[in-house]
């Protein structure tokens, strides 16, 4: 299949007027013209086609440089070629967003010459080659434009059969000037005289369109092309039918698109250092291992396969440290065959000997027999449905064979069980052909069906329990209470009237081609964001997909009165999660357990008397609590024996393990507890997408804070604050992390004063100034340098 070379060339202006926000809209108008032509580069990116080629200008830039300036001094001012035309890839999206906004008004470039500059690329680049050309411009109605020369570039356009697309901005801006009506009416006259598909539309409408998540229409391709086969048309032609058939798929699953294992030298990565990602792949090495390894995995897993686990595990290959045994024992892969097991014995079979093991099968829908439709349940269909259509051999025949076959299935309310095989040699599969006769269409629907193996039969005591229930007793009053207010419910939440449109009228709120997976969309944008800044966070969902994951404000409310009516008929009692005793065998949620035993042993050493043991030391790790982040006191010997091997801060769990270090009762693992949750909280920072990691964070700090006051680490905490301050760059407007720190001020975490411990020399001025500044030049609070005091305990060093 051959498709139409392409040449275009996308016109956008950075002039000074582009620094103007639409009214009702968040961003400039700038930043929405790079995401209109942004979108329309991706899809060419992603489908990478090389014959469809692009080039970029930018009008009202500082600077000059385009090729006609150089051949006409003093003309075509403030015109840039950004990119050539030639293969749009994401360098082509980056130049785009690194075309700064011109901030002087000065700085003005007349459109038609930008587009006597696409025209003259297109005709260098072209030539008298075929091409489908189109130049693509923005531009805004405001700024004053030479109409001078527009009838030769009207019959330049015509001559070299170039399409124009004009979109024009500024129309709907509080303020307009006596060029705008003009411009538009002239740009409007061109479009007229060059007749489609030339177009002309105006800004708003090319943004809304690309804000809104679109689908994409591709060309119907048939997953299978063969023939219906009805009777034995091979041994006996003339009981037998050929038809020739295509199979189009009605739906699928689209998956998430898939990533390759790649050596990526360091994370985030900049646009410019992509260069350094370097695709990797695994060596497979193959080793023997005894038959006891193989049995105690075979019994770990019914699904296990010798083949596949081997090659999971030697995915890795054989590292420095196995033992020469396993060296030795390496083996070639050509001397590998699959093997059995039966019982305690492997039954090797050769790769010859399994291609024996395949059915012969030919390609076809194989009619096997006719059925009543109502002998075959709707629970019986496994897979997609298919559409079964005429093939291209004798295609009038067979649509008419098709066509009749599906109306007399239709009549006699019957379906064709059929055997069904896609490929040569192929595993055949057990499908149903069902009719659909419309108006105007009649054909057949493919679904596939199991085998007898297959099913699975239902237990006799949730088959009684399907069963409809016709008895006196499903009559009574209660019942029929039960069923009309479920009525009611299933009324009030439809989805056909629940909204109105612009005009007023109600309108359906989710139409349902227009839901869109948001897992696959978030991952898909991301990839995009990605290929321009490799800093960049993940981004929420689109406006679109929260209003339809979100509960409709008039849903709620029609439903209030119902709720209550339901709760009242169905009895319906709030039940509150009970945590159960460690003895307990059921499931519990997480941390349950560990919440019961810090709370038993609370009460059992509140009845203790420091009187009670000799030890005072025992005592003291009895009775010594801190407070910590929720206001609750923290007991050191719950943690000294629930969790006393704690010597590192984990990144999944870093609260709970800085308590438990601190709590140490062998070691003094104070100080190298800071450090570590300190290293941690400046990761947890640099690398969260989004907000994903700030309430963690959060807790960390404040679980800090309140430890620092009791254990003279002020020092240490103001420190890391101090770090994060800097990674979050405030004197940065476009930093990534500002929301972070607007999220901390919000909260009571500020450095820590001398007032509050004495490890620290910050006054509560300094604090607060430190919290509100800015700059970042001068900002450390005053810290007291390490080991300026010295513990009593430490005296005796000194000697």
């Amino acid at each position: 299949m051959t498709y139409q070379k392409k040449a275009n060339v996308f016109i956008f202006d950075v002039g000074y007027s582009w620094k103007d926000v639409i009214p009702g809209h968040s961003k400039s108008m700038l930043e929405e013209a790079r995401q209109v032509i942004r979108k329309k580069l991706e899809d060419k990116i992603s489908i990478g086609r090389k014959t469809d080629m692009t080039g970029l200008i930018a009008i009202g830039t500082p600077e000059t440089d385009n090729s006609l300036a150089s051949q006409f001094p003093g003309e075509y001012k403030n015109i840039s070629t950004i990119e050539e035309i030639k293969q749009p890839t994401v360098k082509t999206v980056q130049k785009l967003f690194n075309i700064e906004l011109s901030e002087s008004k000065e700085t003005t470039a007349d459109a038609l010459d930008a587009l006597i500059l696409a025209i003259d690329m297109i005709v260098c680049y072209c030539r008298k080659l075929k091409y489908d050309k189109h130049i693509y411009l923005m531009t805004d109605t405001r700024v004053p434009i030479s109409w001078m020369e527009n009838h030769e570039i009207i019959s330049m356009l015509e001559t070299h059969s170039i399409s124009l697309t004009v979109v024009c901005a500024g129309s709907n801006m509080p303020y307009t000037n006596q060029n705008m009506n003009e411009n538009e009416k002239k740009w409007i006259e061109i479009i007229s005289r060059l007749g489609p598909p030339s177009s002309f539309c105006s800004f708003e409408k090319e943004y809304e369109f690309a804000d809104t998540i679109n689908k994409k229409i591709v060309r119907a391709s048939p997953c299978f092309r063969g023939n219906i086969i009805l009777g034995d048309p091979a041994n006996s032609p003339d009981n037998g039918l050929y038809v020739s058939a295509h199979m189009f798929i009605r739906s699928d699953l689209i998956s998430r698109k898939s990533g390759t294992k790649c050596y990526v030298p360091s994370y985030p990565v900049d646009a410019e250092d992509g260069k350094n990602i370097h695709p990797v792949k695994a060596e497979t090495n193959y080793r023997t291992i005894t038959l006891e390894e193989l049995e105690k995995k075979f019994n770990a897993q019914n699904d296990f396969d010798p083949e596949e686990e081997q090659q999971g595990e030697d995915e890795e290959g054989l590292t420095s440290s196995d033992s020469d045994n396993q060296q030795k024992d390496t083996v070639n892969s050509k001397d590998i065959m699959k093997a059995y097991i039966l019982g305690k014995t492997l039954v090797p079979v050769s790769k010859e000997q399994q291609d024996m093991f395949k059915v012969v099968t030919s390609p076809g829908l194989y009619v096997i027999k006719f059925i009543d439709s109502e002998k075959f349940p709707e629970t019986y269909k496994l897979s997609k449905v298919y559409t079964v259509t005429a093939g291209s051999v004798d295609a009038k025949e067979a649509a008419t064979v098709i066509t009749a076959l599906a109306k007399a299935m239709e009549e006699t309310k019957s379906v064709a069980v059929v055997r069904f095989t896609n490929k040569p040699e192929s595993p055949p599969k057990l499908g149903v052909l069902f009719p659909l006769v419309e108006e105007k269409v009649a054909t057949l629907y493919f679904v596939e069906a199991p085998f007898s193996n297959d099913l699975k039969p239902i237990p006799e005591a949730i088959e009684e329990a399907l069963k409809p229930k016709d008895n006196e007793e499903s009559k009574n009053a209660s019942n029929i209470a039960k069923l009309e207010i479920m009525e009611k419910l299933v009324e009030s939440m439809s989805l056909m009237e629940v909204r109105k449109d612009k005009d007023g009228n109600p309108c359906e709120h989710v139409v349902p081609e227009n839901i869109f997976n948001p897992n696959i969309w978030r991952v898909s944008e991301t990839i995009r964001r990605r290929a321009i800044d490799g800093k960049a966070t993940i981004p929420d969902l689109h406006h679109s997909i929260k209003e339809q994951i979100t509960v409709l404000p008039e849903f709620v409310e029609k439903t209030k009165e119902l709720g209550k009516q339901i709760k009242e008929i169905f009895n319906i009692e709030k039940v509150h999660l009970k945590v159960e005793t460690p003895d307990d065998t059921k499931e519990r949620h997480y941390g349950a357990l560990r919440e019961e035993k810090i709370k038993t042993r609370k009460e059992d050493e509140d009845h203790i008397s420091p009187t009670d043991t000799g030890d005072i030391e025992q005592n003291q790790h009895i009775t010594k609590k801190m407070k910590m982040d929720n206001g609750s006191a923290f007991d050191t010997k719950n943690y000294e024996v629930l969790r006393k091997d704690v010597k590192e801060v984990s990144i999944e769990d870093p609260v709970d393990d800085f308590k438990a270090m601190v709590a140490n009762p062998d070691q003094d693992l104070v100080e190298e507890a800071f450090k570590q949750i300190s290293d941690i909280v400046i990761h947890l920072v640099s690398t969260s997408f989004g907000d994903q990691y700030y309430k963690k964070v959060i807790s960390c700090l404040d679980c800090m804070r309140n430890v620092a006051i009791q254990d003279f680490e002020g020092e240490s905490f103001n420190r890391c604050l101090h770090k994060i301050k800097s990674i979050c760059d405030l004197s940065n407007p476009a930093s990534k992390r500002l929301d972070f720190w607007e999220m901390l001020k919000k909260t009571d975490i500020t450095p820590l004063t001398k007032d509050e411990t004495g490890s620290s020399n910050v006054t509560e001025a300094e604090a607060k100034k430190f919290m509100e500044e800015i700059d970042t030049t001068d900002m450390e609070p005053n810290i007291q340098t390490k080991k300026s005091y010295i513990a009593t305990d430490d005296l005796l060093d000194l000697f």
